[in-house]
């Protein structure tokens, strides 16, 4: 069963008909969303899962959780109470932190929508210039999480599914300026810091389905999926 209906959901429909998976893609997308109600409505939609033993959630989380305090956002502490709630409620689970996603989606103040929207319509904007951000594509989240459930490893465990390198902000800037063949218009401002994301848990798996990140991942993977 997949529950949602934006990308990462279409990106795993073909788990609808198994009746053994729930994949819970329904969550709140804008981390900047400050209407509680989206937040009620994302847990009361969990709570109304009915819990057996042989079914395993899914469940779609955010890396920046472990920032939570420094960065101070209703979006990442809602992600720690789902969190909490699913480990408390379901026997089998799977949950997986994922950073910044390379899709297109409805959030148009997704990173990537957000630079693109901006760029190709000559529009100015901020970036913080000592800025990092860890990007993956949903092609290879679908390959990691599906691998994982499939072969049901690594169960009732949070995992972070990122990329093993990180860009900066001008650098994801200027892929995109390449792709569309465009200048950005930006502001630069002082600020920023470079996260790091633990992926020790599942390097292993990694290796299993030999996924690798190259040089021109970012580059390939926003051509790929906003078509350029």
């Amino acid at each position: 069963m997949v529950i949602g209906n934006g990308m990462l959901a279409k990106m795993f429909s073909s788990y609808e008909m198994n009746k053994d998976i729930i994949i819970f893609a329904s969550g709140v997308s804008n981390s900047n969303e400050d209407n509680p109600e989206e937040y009620k409505r994302e847990l009361e939609l969990i709570q109304t899962i009915e819990i057996k033993e042989n079914i395993t959630i899914v469940y779609f989380s955010s890396c920046d959780t472990i920032y939570s305090k420094e960065i101070n956002k209703t979006y990442y502490f809602h992600k720690l109470q789902m969190e909490d709630y699913i480990k408390n409620n379901f026997s089998n689970y799977h949950i997986f932190r994922i950073p910044q996603v390379i899709g297109q989606s409805k959030n148009k103040n997704s990173l990537i929508n957000l630079f693109i929207y901006n760029i190709t319509n000559e529009i100015e904007f901020q970036v913080w210039e000592n800025a990092f951000k860890n990007l993956i594509g949903l092609q290879e989240i679908y390959q990691i999480v599906s691998y994982v459930v499939n072969n049901k490893k690594k169960l009732n465990e949070i995992l972070n599914i990122i990329n093993t390198n990180y860009y900066s902000i001008l650098e994801i800037v200027n892929t995109i300026e390449l792709l569309t063949q465009k200048k950005a218009h930006i502001i630069k401002v002082k600020n920023g810091f470079k996260p790091f994301y633990e992926y020790e848990k599942i390097s292993n798996i990694y290796s299993e389905i030999n996924m690798k990140f190259d040089s021109d991942y970012l580059l390939k993977s926003i051509k790929l999926n906003y078509n350029f």
